[in-house]
C-alpha cells in the first residue's frame, strides 16, 4: 500500500466517478447495440451472430467481454452490459500509470493517469460499450512495449505483439502499428545505436509476432470458414472508410480540436512537454510524440474526420 496506494486511490476515485455515468446516455447507440447483440448471441449459444446472421465485420474482443459480463452477472440490462467499459477505462488509467512510472517515477505516472482520466474526450466514452477506450489500452501498450523492447529490455517484445493482436481484435485501426514501428526503427538507424540494432536480431524480436499470431489465428480461421476470407473484416472496414471519405473536413481538423479533446490546462502542459522532449531528446517522450504525430497525420489524410477516430 505504501508503494501503490496512490494509484489505488486514483482508480477508486475514477471508478466511483465513472460508475455514476454508466447510464448517462440512456439506451444503446447503434454500435453499442451491435456489440451487445453479438454478446447476447454468444451467451445464448447462437455463435457470433446478430439475429442468427454470422457477423464478419465486428472484431471479436468487445462482444466476447460483453458475453462474459452477461453470463457472470446473469443480466442483459443495458447498464450491466456497459460494465466492461468501466473496467477498460480503469485498466487504461493503470496502464498509463505503469508505463510512465517504468520510465520516470510513480509521481509522474500518477499525474499522467490523472490527466488522462479528466480529458473530456476520454470521459465522454467511459460509459459506452464501444471500442475507443479498450483500443486505447491495447494500442498504447503495444507501441510503448515496443519502445521499451528497443531501449530497455528485449523481453518487452513478448508483451508488445500480443498487445497488437488484442488491439486488432478490438479495432482495425491497429494496422497503424506498422507505420509507427517503421518510424521508431528509422530513429534507431539514424542514431546508429549498436546495442539497439542487436536487439532487432534477438529471439524476442522474432518470437513476439508468433505470440500475437496465436491470439489472432483462431479468429482469422473463423472468418475464412464463415465469410470465405481471412481478412473479411478488414475489407469491410476499408470500404466503410472509403464511403466516409466523402466528407470535406480541412487537413488541420485534428490539431485545432486538441483543446476540445484534452482541455486547455493539459494543452499548456502538452506544449511544455513537447518543448522538453525536443530539448532533452528523451527517447520515451520522443517515441510518444512520434506515435501521436503519426496517428494524427494518418487520419488527417481522410476526408471524413471525427475526434473519436484518434
Amino acid at each position: 500500500l505504501e508503494r501503490h496506494g496512490g494509484i489505488l486511490l486514483l482508480l477508486i476515485f475514477f471508478g466511483v466517478l465513472y460508475a455514476t455515468t454508466l447510464n448517462s446516455y440512456g439506451m444503446f447507440i447503434w454500435d453499442e447495440a451491435e456489440y451487445a447483440s453479438l454478446g447476447r448471441s454468444l451467451v445464448q449459444g447462437q455463435g457470433f451472430t446478430i439475429s442468427g446472421v454470422p457477423n464478419s465485420f465486428r472484431p471479436p474482443l468487445l462482444p466476447f467481454v460483453a458475453a462474459v459480463d452477461m453470463f457472470l452477472l446473469n443480466s442483459t440490462n443495458d447498464t450491466i452490459v456497459r460494465l466492461p467499459a468501466l473496467f477498460f477505462s480503469l485498466m487504461t488509467l493503470f496502464a498509463v500509470y505503469w508505463l510512465t512510472k517504468t520510465h520516470f517515477d510513480r509521481t509522474t505516472g500518477l499525474v499522467a493517469a490523472f490527466l488522462l482520466g479528466v480529458f473530456p474526450a476520454f470521459w465522454r466514452w467511459t460509459p459506452c460499450l464501444l471500442t475507443e477506450i479498450p483500443f486505447m489500452l491495447f494500442f498504447t501498450g503495444a507501441v510503448l512495449f515496443f519502445s521499451f523492447g528497443l531501449y530497455r529490455s528485449q523481453h518487452f517484445f513478448y508483451w508488445s505483439w500480443p498487445s497488437v493482436a488484442l488491439a486488432l481484435s478490438t479495432r482495425y485501426n491497429a494496422v497503424l502499428f506498422a507505420p509507427i514501428v517503421i518510424v521508431f526503427l528509422a530513429l534507431v538507424l539514424l542514431l546508429r545505436d549498436t546495442e539497439v540494432l542487436n536487439k532487432l536480431w534477438s529471439k524476442a524480436f522474432f518470437a513476439g509476432p508468433l505470440l500475437g499470431s496465436a491470439i489472432l489465428i483462431p479468429w482469422l480461421i473463423r472468418q475464412q470458414l464463415t465469410s470465405g476470407s481471412l481478412l473479411a473484416g478488414f475489407f469491410s472496414a476499408r470500404r466503410q472508410v472509403q464511403v466516409f471519405e466523402r466528407g470535406h473536413s480541412p487537413w488541420y481538423y485534428y490539431p485545432v480540436h486538441i483543446p476540445e479533446m484534452i482541455s486547455w490546462i493539459p494543452l499548456v502542459l502538452l506544449l511544455c512537454g513537447i518543448f522538453w522532449t525536443v530539448r532533452k531528446r528523451d527517447r520515451f517522450a520522443l517515441h510518444c510524440l512520434l506515435a501521436v504525430l503519426t496517428i494524427i497525420l494518418w487520419f488527417s489524410g481522410y476526408g471524413y474526420k471525427w475526434t473519436r477516430m484518434v
